[in-house]
């Protein structure tokens, strides 16, 4: 994604050394584990595995723990040390055996459990653990989580039937759906869309099942079904969403006369919704969809059903990224100019200025950048102001923009102006991990 590189004045080393730093003034344990995770989850991505081995074994918070030491087994394995990565996985296990509480210790082996199924390693004895452990939870709750997590990861691990078990083994219907659903998708993942469609099809919740044939897809059958369902959804609210994913899904499979059919219908339910926050929400939605789909007059008439000002000016952003990305700059500018809100401003000048640098318009993609980022700086409080310019560095990394350090740099120097704000440094942090992971070498 991004395309600042090493001899740059903020390259990959910079931005990761910088990103640690940050983390290490975070003094609030929650958010200083998290940012820590961050970092070093970055520097095994870019081959400094040592370092990030060490930063990991550091972190105080122990799920994070678990999970830096884990993302940080995974780049070892993929680098050819499975020494290394054999000692970080033993690592975690023993962290995540550090919980006394039952619910704890099996949702940070479930955690494990699944990276392990991710990266292919044989996981089979911690899920027999898991599952003894699972056993002896007594509070409801911790007990329907814990089996969902070890249904996930038995089925990553390729035991579905054992998978589907668990996902039943609940109480909890809509939950039992989703994982049901998230089954189907690790048996796609696989090529066993037979069996996949066979529990999709048996899926009693209509939203999840909908959701779980648009995963299978492939076939106008299979669309019809999961648009049936879709329909099917009782409560208006959650319908809308489900509509809008068949819709998506259909348009990508070149069905476009259903997909209009389906966001016209969501339409309708989001418009007939009475809780006013419902409302403004899925509405926003289909207005979204509406401009993905081109339907640029139509998605910009919606935006005035939106009773909020926030929400509606929020709105306009994913119409104003559609213009610019068809190319109607003139337009777009002149819907973001009309955009209340500051930081939905910025969110708007920012797509605006990708799709300018993407068509290779840099004088264009700079003049927004600059006009995007005088707003961002009249943001109040801090953390708002952190947001905008993070937003800026976002659409000048995705476009490929040198430019994305110096607006990091400023966002950072506004957080580290922000002391007590912890939340908003490990927001910082995140960004600059993530740009100094994916420089260019």
């Amino acid at each position: 994604m991004s395309t600042i590189n090493d001899g740059d004045l903020d390259g990959s080393s910079a931005l990761l050394r910088s990103a640690e730093e940050l983390a290490r003034t975070i003094t609030e344990p929650r958010h200083n584990s998290i940012a820590l995770r961050q970092v070093a989850t970055a520097l095994a991505e870019v081959g400094r595995v040592e370092h990030a081995a060490k930063l990991a074994r550091a972190i105080v918070a122990p799920m994070d723990r678990v999970w830096a030491l884990a993302l940080v087994a995974q780049a070892s394995a993929k680098a050819g040390d499975r020494d290394r990565a054999a000692a970080l996985l033993s690592d975690a296990e023993a962290t995540g055996r550090e919980f006394t509480d039952p619910g704890d210790r099996a949702d940070a082996l479930g955690q494990l459990a699944l990276m392990m199924a991710e990266v292919g390693r044989d996981s089979s004895a911690l899920l027999r653990e898991i599952a003894d452990v699972t056993a002896t939870i007594t509070d409801p709750d911790d007990h329907e989580f814990a089996l969902r997590t070890a249904a996930i990861a038995t089925a990553l691990a390729g035991e579905h039937d054992h998978a589907l078990v668990l996902a039943r083994a609940t109480g909890d219907a809509k939950g039992t759906a989703l994982t049901e659903r998230l089954i189907v998708a690790s048996l796609v993942e696989r090529g066993d869309n037979t069996r996949a469609r066979d529990i999709a099809d048996a899926i009693g919740d209509p939203a999840e099942r909908a959701r779980a044939l648009c995963a299978v897809a492939g076939t106008g059958a299979l669309l019809r079904d999961a648009a049936a369902a879709a329909r099917s959804v009782a409560d208006p609210e959650e319908r809308v969403h489900a509509l809008l994913t068949v819709a998506r899904t259909t348009s990508a499979a070149d069905d476009g006369t259903t997909a209009a059919e389906l966001v016209s219908e969501a339409e309708t339910a989001a418009r007939g919704l009475p809780d006013p926050d419902d409302h403004d929400h899925a509405v926003s939605e289909v207005v979204e969809a509406l401009a993905r789909a081109g339907e640029h007059d139509r998605a910009e008439r919606l935006t005035h059903d939106i009773a909020d000002p926030l929400a509606q000016a929020w709105a306009l952003c994913p119409v104003v990224r559609a213009l610019a990305d068809s190319g109607e700059y003139r337009r777009a500018d002149t819907l973001a100019e009309g955009i209340v809100d500051p930081p939905a401003q910025v969110r708007a000048l920012a797509s605006i200025s990708e799709a300018a640098r993407r068509a290779g318009d840099d004088d264009r993609f700079r003049a927004l950048i600059r006009r995007a980022e005088r707003i961002a700086h009249t943001v109040t409080p801090l953390n708002g102001r952190v947001r905008a310019l993070l937003d800026l560095a976002d659409a000048a990394l995705d476009s490929g923009s040198p430019d994305a350090a110096v607006l990091l740099r400023n966002a950072e120097h506004v957080a580290r102006s922000a002391e007590q704000d912890a939340a908003t440094r490990q927001l910082v942090v995140g960004a600059l991990a993530y740009a100094g992971s994916t420089t260019q070498p």
